[in-house]
């Protein structure tokens, strides 16, 4: 036991070096710090709408009204041509156009479904679908409001309820409205913080061990190979421990997130980080030098997003990629944390996200200890040469 903790805290003190404290413990906080100053505000307002009013009577301009009197909304030009109101969105004045034809109010006394029209500028996404979730709110609200007056003028005659016309709503291009890109943004970012901190700053650790000479000591000096690697995965997160609550409390304290399992969401990002760091440390085997880890794995954290099915789903993937995607740890917590946070008694519906990163866990912690052992041995010491092998003589 006390060799044990002397190894945990000799390993603790070279994770606190300066050049490795970089990127495993600033990058999440002030990552997380940087993001949280552009999202803090979660919803735009006022985004500029011209409308296309070709009924120019009162109910168009109730409509013209309500969506002016939307706190995402305001209406900066009323037109009369569709040719006008979609030059002012190619110029980037406005971020939609809402297209009231003429006739509207004549086919909704015809019993007929009028329809209101919406183009939406997706260049940006997140513009775009607060934008049309706006617009479609306010239609909505104005035809709840109609229903309303009909009834109260209708009522209690039964059958004069065959007067309540809906409004038929269409929108281009975005799809799915009442997704909140904003929780789906942060969240994306808030895990891949994470895995690019514990990524670096792990394969970095083993790497700046391999370039000055150090790693077979180390390993000697805890007492072999399992225990080295258990040994520094302790310290790492003991540390990354703190740093969870820390960021947490950034994610769902400062940026407002409001979590339906918030335990559970923790227990998740602990077990991702164990699957992470060991992750990281079989990664770390294969660099001999710090400036390696840098040139190579700031790069995994978009492939592995994309690979992870969040942004794309799984079930479009060929067979070859989704099965590699679920090697890496980002596939089970990007597809269980989302639920975790958003849907109150999700967690019985989750437990195979966790077994599957309990069980990377141990996967890759296994192929580390063989990798490790393998790299050693005397019987590939020649492939340890052309590999320019993490174990060397440190020169006098």
């Amino acid at each position: 036991m006390k060799n044990a903790f002397k190894s945990v805290k000799s390993e603790l003190k070279k994770l606190l070096t300066k050049d490795i404290m970089v990127y495993f413990v600033l990058l999440q906080i002030i990552g997380l710090f940087f993001i949280a100053s552009i999202y803090v505000n979660r919803v735009g307002n006022a985004y500029p709408v011209t409308v296309v009013d070709q009924e120019n009577n009162s109910i168009s301009r109730m409509i013209i009204s309500y969506l002016d009197s939307s706190p995402e909304l305001k209406v900066t030009l009323v037109s009369h041509t569709l040719e006008v109101a979609m030059n002012e969105m190619k110029a980037g004045r406005t971020n939609a156009v809402v297209f009231i034809p003429k006739g509207f109010y004549s086919k909704a006394l015809k019993k007929k479904l009028p329809h209101v029209k919406i183009f939406v500028d997706s260049r940006n996404l997140i513009v775009a679908n607060s934008v049309f979730t706006g617009l479609k709110k306010t239609i909505g609200t104005l035809l709840v409001g109609s229903k309303l007056k009909m009834m109260q003028k209708y009522f209690p005659v039964p059958d004069r309820l065959i007067k309540i016309i809906p409004i038929k709503l269409s929108g281009k291009p975005i799809g799915n409205a009442e997704l909140d890109y904003f929780h789906f943004m942060l969240i994306m970012y808030f895990i891949m913080i994470i895995q690019q901190s514990l990524l670096v700053g792990s394969s970095l650790g083993l790497a700046r061990e391999s370039e000055f000479c150090t790693l077979k000591s180390s390993i000697t000096n805890a007492g072999g190979h399992i225990k080295y690697l258990l040994y520094r995965l302790m310290a790492i997160m003991t540390i990354q421990s703190v740093l969870l609550i820390l960021s947490s409390y950034i994610f769902y304290g400062v940026l407002g997130i409001h979590s339906q399992n918030l335990l559970w969401s923790m227990v998740y990002l602990f077990m991702f980080s164990v699957a992470t760091t060991s992750f990281s440390q079989f990664l770390g085997l294969f660099f001999s030098k710090r400036i390696h880890v840098l040139q190579i794995l700031v790069f995994i954290s978009i492939p592995s997003l994309l690979a992870s099915g969040y942004i794309y789903p799984h079930e479009n993937f060929p067979d070859s990629l989704r099965y590699f995607s679920y090697l890496l740890p980002s596939t089970p917590i990007l597809n269980s944390f989302p639920r975790l946070t958003t849907l109150s008694g999700s967690v019985p519906y989750l437990w195979h996200y966790m077994f599957h990163l309990i069980s990377l866990s141990i996967f890759y912690f296994i192929i580390s200890i063989l990798f490790l052992k393998t790299k050693s041995s005397n019987s590939f010491s020649l492939l340890k040469k052309k590999m320019k092998t993490v174990f060397c003589q440190p020169k006098a």
